[in-house]
């Protein structure tokens, strides 16, 4: 969801943009995007990580 919110222009977010106004969605939103972006990603390696860590602690048995 954050990664949604954290690309485009601000102006082009509509949801920003009905919160903030024009003038808020480019003083305010704009400065925060890739900080977004990052969390997202960060959040997103967290995920991944923790799903595989249960492949892994779990192997499956291999027939002969």
């Amino acid at each position: 969801m954050l990664s949604l919110l954290a690309v485009g222009c601000p102006v082009c977010n509509k949801v920003v943009l009905v919160l903030l106004g024009t003038s808020g969605a480019l003083t305010v939103w704009a400065p925060l995007q890739p900080w977004l972006g990052a969390l997202s990603v960060g959040l997103l390696g967290v995920a991944a990580v923790r799903r595989l860590a249960g492949e892994i602690a779990c192997p499956v048995p291999v027939r002969d």
